[in-house]
């Protein structure tokens, strides 16, 4: 029988390069109820190849009143792509294994929490091909959504500069000629301030700190830089030319 949207959706993301999910040494088979009210919440999918683009991420929303929300965001050629989420059930099956319904079918989960971390593991109900996911509040996640389409390619309306942001937290400036030909660039990082709502970026390896409040859609963005009182807007560039543009240079 052909596995449900939610199964494949689940198993076809990026794995992070681990064999299992931590195991548990209890022999009670039955599910735990403060599990599930630990279990009960949003979690994304964490990143843990920290550096490295990744094309997809899965977010759970387990509902308390058994209602799952499976939502995955895609990327494509290093920009934000399109969000898809689906509906189904979800409860408790024993001490390791999650229940879920959707589309007529239904699937096993297995589970774990890292105690420390507060790390949620999914995987496969033998453990293989895990997944990690880390626990946000609802606010936290309407920002996160709110600024996905700034994962890509721009170009600066008033001058012959890209900015790319990925969605690994790595960001890039160039400057090109009238060939197209990059004549400097340089690597950063960005993130979200979810306090501060501003993307911070910081370049030179933090020598240079700025917060942009931004205003994006899928095709322009506006940005304003705090600190000097700077406006800066973009339309949406081609990714691919873009990043073989950064490519060229720091390759040369």
């Amino acid at each position: 029988m052909k596995k449900n949207l939610l199964w494949v959706m689940l198993m076809a993301v990026l794995t992070l390069g681990f064999t299992s999910c931590s195991k548990d040494d209890d022999n009670n088979d039955k599910p735990n109820p403060s599990i599930k009210e630990k279990l009960t919440g949003i979690w994304v999918q964490a990143n843990e190849d920290e550096g490295v683009p990744y094309p997809s991420v899965i977010v759970f929303n387990f509902k308390e009143n058994g209602q799952l929300d499976a939502t995955n965001i895609t990327f494509k050629d290093y920009a934000f792509e399109d969000i898809i989420t689906i509906t189904g059930s979800w409860n408790l099956e024993s001490k390791d294994l999650i229940a879920i319904v959707a589309g007529g079918e239904s699937n096993k989960i297995k589970y774990s929490f890292d105690e420390e971390t507060d790390i949620l593991c999914l995987s496969d109900p033998k453990g293989k091909d895990p997944l990690f996911f880390m626990k946000v509040d609802k606010e936290e996640l309407d920002l996160m959504l709110e600024y996905l389409p700034i994962v890509g390619a721009w170009k600066n309306k008033k001058s012959k500069e890209y900015v790319f942001y990925l969605n690994s937290g790595t960001c890039y400036q160039v400057n090109v000629d009238d060939n197209g030909e990059a004549t400097n660039a340089m690597t950063g990082e960005w993130e979200l301030d979810m306090d501060k709502n501003v993307i911070h970026e910081e370049w030179e390896g933090g020598l240079l700190e700025y917060d942009f409040q931004t205003e994006v859609t899928e095709s322009t963005m506006k940005q304003h830089e705090i600190n000097e009182n700077r406006n800066y807007e973009y339309d949406k560039a081609d990714p691919v030319l873009v990043m073989n543009i950064i490519n060229k240079y720091f390759n040369k």
